[in-house]
C-alpha cells in the first residue's frame, strides 16, 4: 500500500503552490472585487458572561479593523440567548435588528448594540445554544453572495439537549449543514470541552468538512487578554477564509 493510501481520510488537503499563485494573482489585480461576508455573533448573555461581553465590546472595533484592511464588504449580526425553558420570554432569545435587517455594516452601531447587552438570567448550567443556532441561521437575511461566519460565545456546560425548538445534536447539525456556512467558531469554557466536540464533525459545502475552530474562554477577568487574542484570531482566520472563498468563486467564473 502506498503512502497516499495510508493517509487518513480525515486529513485536510493542503494548498498547493499553484493555488497560492492563483490567489496572489487575483489579489494583485487592479480591479479586484471585494468579498461580501456576513458575520453572526451568538452570545450567551447569562449572569456569568458579563466580563466576556465587556471584553467583546472592548475588542470588537479591532476585529472590524482586521476586515477593513482588505476592504471586505462586511455585515455583522447579533443573537443574545439564555435559557429558553426557564428564563423570562422577554430576554431568553433576542435576535437584534438594524433598520429592518438582522445585519449592519456600521461598526459603531454594532458596538452600541453590544454595549447594551445585559448579563442576566440563567440558572441551570446549560443554555439554549441549539435554539440560538436555529434562530440565527434560519431567520437571518444572509446575502446570496456572502461568505457566512458564525461565532458562538458561552461559558455554559453545553447545549440544552432537549431545547425548546431544537431537540438534539442531530437536528442542530442538520440546521448548520443546511445553512451552508463557511466557518464556525465556538468560544467555550475549557472545562466543558467534551460537551462541544460534536461541532467538529459537521459537513460543509461541497462535501468538505466545515471549518470549525473551538477556543477556550478562560476564567473571568484573568483571561481577558487571552480572550482578546482569541477574538483577534477569529478576525484574521475569517478574513483569510473570506478571501479564499472569493478567489475560488472568481476562478470558477
Amino acid at each position: 500500500m502506498n503512502n497516499k493510501e495510508n493517509k487518513s481520510k480525515f486529513e485536510r488537503p493542503k494548498y498547493t503552490l499553484d493555488d497560492n499563485t492563483l490567489a496572489q494573482s487575483i489579489d494583485a489585480s487592479a480591479d479586484k472585487a471585494t468579498a461580501a461576508s456576513d458575520f453572526l455573533f451568538l452570545i450567551d448573555c447569562t449572569r456569568t458572561m458579563e466580563w466576556v461581553i465587556n471584553t467583546l465590546v472592548d475588542t470588537i472595533l479591532e476585529v472590524v479593523d482586521i476586515f477593513d484592511e482588505d476592504g471586505l464588504r462586511m455585515r455583522y449580526g447579533v443573537v443574545e440567548f439564555r435559557d429558553q425553558l426557564r428564563d423570562l420570554e422577554s430576554i431568553r432569545m433576542i435576535h437584534h435588528k438594524f433598520n429592518g435587517s438582522h445585519f449592519t455594516n456600521d461598526a459603531n452601531i454594532l458596538r452600541k448594540c453590544l454595549k447594551k447587552l445585559q448579563a442576566m438570567g440563567g440558572g441551570p448550567p446549560k443554555e439554549s445554544i441549539f435554539d440560538a443556532i436555529k434562530t440565527g441561521l434560519v431567520q437571518s437575511d444572509w446575502r446570496d453572495d456572502a461568505s457566512k461566519f458564525v461565532v458562538i460565545l458561552t461559558d455554559s456546560e453545553g447545549p440544552i439537549l432537549n431545547d425548546y425548538f431544537v431537540k438534539g445534536w442531530k437536528e442542530c447539525i442538520s440546521i448548520i449543514e443546511t445553512a451552508e456556512i463557511d466557518m464556525l467558531h465556538v468560544v467555550r469554557s475549557a472545562e466543558w470541552k467534551k460537551a462541544f466536540v460534536n461541532f467538529s464533525q459537521i459537513e460543509g459545502k461541497d462535501g468538505e468538512d466545515l471549518a470549525v475552530f473551538i477556543h477556550d474562554i478562560g476564567e473571568k477577568e484573568t483571561a481577558q487578554n487571552e480572550l482578546k487574542k482569541v477574538l483577534r484570531g477569529i478576525g484574521y482566520s475569517s478574513r483569510q477564509k473570506a478571501r479564499s472563498v472569493r478567489n475560488k468563486n472568481r476562478f470558477r467564473e
